[in-house]
């Protein structure tokens, strides 16, 4: 990615892994395109008929125009080189989260991860391990979709639990 985009920059976003959880970030970010707050540029899958589900669903759902101007790719890499987004969310299969986070990362796109980042401790380490550390240095590169801390229901759950001293909690 090039130099920090200016003040009236509308970020272009591309959304990896359009099953359940990519459909609702991808429906999420169609909204805000219509609205002119952002291009989305991008959506892949690997898995075809997800990738095609997930266009007809935009073209019904968004303008008609819109829905035509998005790419359509079947990896990460392809996505990256051809579509260049600025930040993509990826909402891929679990197993492929660490996988498709780092390969945009590389090419300097900024990350909206689905949680989980990877499947076990290991591959966590191994990811943080080989994301190039210019990437590391600024804060806003990778991000872990994890909206339980913002949940209402939740956050209620919490309450009850330390209320009635059920035991210690691991994450508050």
């Amino acid at each position: 990615m090039s130099a920090r985009p200016g003040k009236n920059h509308r970020p272009r976003l591309g959304v990896f892994g359009v099953g359940r959880m990519g459909r609702v970030h991808l429906q999420n970010l169609a909204r805000r395109a219509q609205a002119g707050e952002v291009d989305l540029v991008a959506i892949g899958d690997r898995f075809a008929p997800a990738l095609a589900a997930a266009r007809e669903a935009l073209a019904r759902s968004a303008a008609p125009d819109q829905a035509a101007r998005v790419a359509l790719f079947e990896t990460p890499e392809a996505m990256a080189r051809a579509a260049a987004p600025d930040a993509c969310v990826v909402a891929s299969q679990t197993q492929d989260h660490a996988r498709d986070s780092l390969c945009l990362a590389r090419q300097g796109i900024r990350v909206l991860v689905e949680k989980p980042l990877a499947g076990s401790v290991a591959e966590a380490a191994e990811f943080c391990t080989a994301l190039p550390r210019d990437r590391l240095a600024h804060a806003h590169q990778l991000h872990q979709g994890d909206v339980r801390r913002a949940n209402e229901g939740a956050a209620r759950a919490l309450e009850a639990v330390q209320h009635v001293g059920l035991g210690e909690t691991l994450r508050p």
